[in-house]
């Protein structure tokens, strides 16, 4: 709690992919991980943004790659298959995009079902799931643009909600798409969107279902270009609680951004362009703060961009108790 490194994990991106990537693809994104997801083990889950997705074990020793245009979001299923975002140039015969060059075909999300080992089982696409549905009226206001939805979050929903709430039906995808300020639920057998709710929020990040059934979510813009927090009951669309921040604690992240609801009721804020995370009561009072200390630039005056934040608790790695005590 107090930004002391307990463990760390390393793998470089030559050492996993040797040799030429693929053209057009920006070579930063070797150079770190969009999302990483940890195992009660220490084996991890870490996506390389356009280039793949990779496990490790505790230890980084490489298990597995998977080559793909995966980005932003993966989620790991009760029996361990994963469900990771992913993207493909497209000119999509059932979308009427004008002003589009069909010799510069646009980025299709994917959400993409491996197995425990990283083998591809099936491959989903996002907008033909809005075309296959009542819902698919929603593309109509689409940007054209390079980037036509830019999904950025995904959550396998449980079933647990679905006596109250019955869009949210057991093995069902929610999942955040950037462009058109829409969070969706997508079903994955019948690859359609059953539900959606947009208008409340603007280019928002990391949507995750309550226990209580309300939805949380991160409003990049929506607060008069400052940032806020939003959660929402998805039935009558009421604002069940939201933190803007006092006028002297407002934050901003024009980018990323995540949240998390932490069992003791206060929510965890990652405010990603600052390089800033903290947790919040309900009454809006700062109870944690974190800072990312690593800088660049001339003066220092650049921050590193802190992605994610994810609040564990220690208990559940007996593996890092035991490498504490080595130290």
């Amino acid at each position: 709690m107090e930004g002391k490194v307990l463990h760390s994990w390393q793998k470089d991106f030559e050492n996993i992919w040797p040799g030429p990537s693929a053209p057009n693809l920006d070579e930063l994104y070797k150079t770190f991980w969009r999302r990483a997801r940890l195992f009660d083990n220490g084996d991890l889950l870490a996506i390389f943004r356009d280039y793949g997705l990779v496990k490790l074990d505790k230890n980084s020793n490489l298990l597995w790659a998977y080559k793909s245009r995966c980005h932003h979001d993966l989620f790991v299923a009760e029996d361990q298959s994963i469900y990771v975002l992913s993207r493909e140039r497209r000119n999509n015969p059932r979308l009427q995009l004008e002003s589009w060059s069909a010799k510069n075909p646009y980025l299709e999300d994917l959400i993409v079902i491996l197995n425990s080992e990283g083998v591809e089982q099936k491959r989903i696409n996002v907008v033909d799931c809005f075309l296959n549905s009542e819902f698919a009226p929603i593309l109509e206001h689409m940007k054209v643009m390079e980037n036509i939805l830019h999904a950025n979050a995904i959550e396998m929903l449980d079933g647990t909600l679905v006596d109250k709430f019955p869009m949210f039906e057991k093995g069902h995808i929610l999942i955040s798409l950037r462009e058109i300020h829409t969070i969706a639920i997508i079903d994955l057998e019948q690859e359609k969107v059953t539900w959606a709710l947009n208008g409340m929020w603007k280019y928002q990040h990391e949507p995750s279902l309550l226990k209580n059934g309300n939805v949380l979510v991160f409003d990049n813009r929506g607060n008069n270009g400052k940032s806020k927090i939003i959660e929402v009951n998805p039935l009558n669309q009421k604002i069940a609680w939201t933190y803007k921040g006092a006028p002297a604690q407002e934050f901003f992240s024009k980018t990323a951004g995540t949240t998390q609801r932490l069992p003791n009721g206060n929510t965890l804020i990652t405010e990603s362009n600052n390089g800033r995370a903290f947790e919040v009561t309900r009454e809006g009072k700062i109870v944690w703060e974190f800072f990312n200390p690593y800088r660049a630039g001339e003066d220092n005056e650049l921050i590193a961009t802190l992605y994610d934040v994810v609040r564990y608790d220690q208990n559940q790695f007996d593996w890092l108790s035991l490498d504490a005590k080595s130290q």
